[in-house]
Parts: C-alpha cells; sequence; structure tokens
C-alpha cells in the first residue's frame, strides 16, 4: 500500500486487518515531521479507526522507508529485496492540493505512479496494481450530465509531465481541466495505461469523499480536504449558508465504500 496512512489508506488498511487474511502487508512510508516510517506506524496504531483491532492484527504489518516520487521508490536494497514478493499493489498516495504548481503536483502524481509502476513490474509474484484516481479526469457531457471518457492528451506533454518539465500553469495549459491536481491525474492514468505491458492495471475513479457509512465506525472522518472542510466549518458554525443550485448533484461518496472498491479491484 502506497498512501496508506492518508484518509483512504487508513479505511483499507483497516479492512484488510480486519476482514482479510493477507500473508502480509507492506506499507510504504516516507519519513515525515522528524519521524521514521515504523514511528509514523506505530502513532497510527492508536488512532481511533484501529481501536477495535486485537495487537496482534499488526503482526502482519511491516513499515518500508521510502518515497512515490524517488526511483525504486526510494527503498533499500534489503526492502526491495523483501518487497519483490508482493501480490497486489495499491496506490493511494498522492497530492490532493488543487492549487499545487504544475511541476509539484506532476512529481507527486504522474511520476509517483510511474515508479510505482515500475516497482510492481519488478514483482514477479504480482496479479494486479490497482491506482486510485479522480471522477473529475472526466466532466459532464453536456446532453445527459453523466460523465464521459475524457479524451486523451498531448502524448508529447504527458511525456514531459512525466519528467515533471512542465511548469505552465496557465489555465489554457491545463484546459479543459480546472487544476493542476485532476490535469496530472489524468496524465498519470494515460501514461499508465501506455506503460503497463503486461501489468493487470485497475484505475478506480471516485468522486468527492467524504465520512464513512459504517467502517471503520460510522461517521468516522479525520480529514478536512474537500468537503469535509465546509462540514466542519458548518459544524462549527463558521459557515451558516451555502450558495449553491438547488439541482446540482453532490458526488460524495463515503470513503468505506471506496476502500471496499479498491480493495475488490485488487482481488
Amino acid at each position: 500500500l502506497t498512501g496508506a496512512l492518508g484518509f483512504i489508506g487508513k479505511v483499507v488498511l483497516e479492512r484488510l486487518l480486519a476482514s482479510s487474511k493477507p500473508a502480509r502487508v507492506l506499507l510504504l512510508l516516507r519519513p515525515k515531521h522528524g519521524y521514521s516510517a515504523q514511528e509514523r506506524l506505530n502513532h497510527a496504531k492508536t488512532r481511533p479507526c484501529f481501536a477495535h483491532l486485537p495487537p496482534s492484527a499488526w503482526d502482519i504489518v511491516v513499515a518500508l522507508e521510502g518515497d512515490t516520487e524517488s526511483p525504486g521508490l526510494g527503498l533499500s536494497a534489503a526492502d526491495a529485496a523483501a518487497a519483490a514478493a508482493t501480490t497486489h499493489v495499491i496506490h493511494m498516495a498522492a497530492s490532493v492540493d488543487f492549487d499545487l504548481p504544475l511541476a509539484d503536483a506532476a512529481r507527486a502524481n504522474v511520476l509517483g505512479a510511474l515508479h510505482v509502476l515500475e516497482f510492481a513490474r519488478g514483482c514477479p509474484r504480482l496479479k494486479r496494481l490497482v491506482h486510485t484516481s479522480t471522477a473529475y479526469v472526466a466532466w459532464p457531457d453536456a446532453a445527459d450530465g453523466l460523465l464521459g471518457e475524457p479524451p486523451p492528451l498531448d502524448a508529447a506533454l504527458c511525456e514531459r509531465l512525466a519528467k515533471c518539465e512542465v511548469c505552465d500553469d496557465s489555465p489554457s495549459a491545463l484546459a479543459p481541466y480546472p487544476n493542476t491536481y485532476a490535469f496530472t491525474k489524468r496524465a498519470a492514468e494515460q501514461l499508465l495505461v501506455a506503460r503497463r505491458g503486461n501489468i493487470a492495471l485497475t484505475i478506480c475513479r471516485p468522486s468527492i469523499i467524504s465520512a464513512s457509512l459504517r467502517h471503520p465506525l460510522p461517521g468516522w472522518i479525520d480529514s478536512k480536504a474537500a468537503l469535509a472542510g465546509v462540514a466542519f466549518m458548518m459544524g462549527g458554525g463558521i459557515m451558516r449558508t451555502i450558495a449553491a443550485r438547488p439541482g446540482s448533484p453532490l458526488d460524495i461518496v463515503p470513503v468505506d465504500f471506496v476502500a471496499h472498491s479498491l480493495l475488490r479491484a485488487a482481488a
């Protein structure tokens, strides 16, 4: 798992430990705020979403220090050798910052995805790679309002994004995408499909991810990203009104629905 301590990742990890029986679960974790990968995992174990798990559930979990933005995922030689036995990869690590400069967004969302693909290619027992994208790589059809398959981006542009050589953040350069997040997610999809070779690849496109319906517990959320920030402000009495078209759909999906979809896709 990449991004296993993020909002979606925690639920995927919790579901694996609560209801599945994998032999081993490897988490690619980068050092952060002065904490090592293992220290970050130790802290995560104390979070409310994992409180119901018995201590023995963690026996199969291994923290590997690395970074999707680094070649070879930044793994040590020993960790890379151990990880080569991986059978399923679920890639969830990404930057969801809409306003990130294009080169930075490409490094996180495009280059990171390609590094994960190359890692997967080096796993002889691999059964499937699951990549987490977003529904907003597409946009509604004018006739029926449904999301359609997006047209391809320019191939040369995608190759430049893969090398983080593009820095034009202007609306015309990103068109028809409204932000660098959706733009780089679409480029990552296109490059993964083009380069996958014989890798079994599934791309999942959730919409706006919010609080859980049932798992790890009803209403659980620990992210202030996207709609969650609005919910926090409304709950705190800071935001009292929202200007919106009454007929507009609000495409929210519970985080446990997304986690289950990623796990089904992997299996």
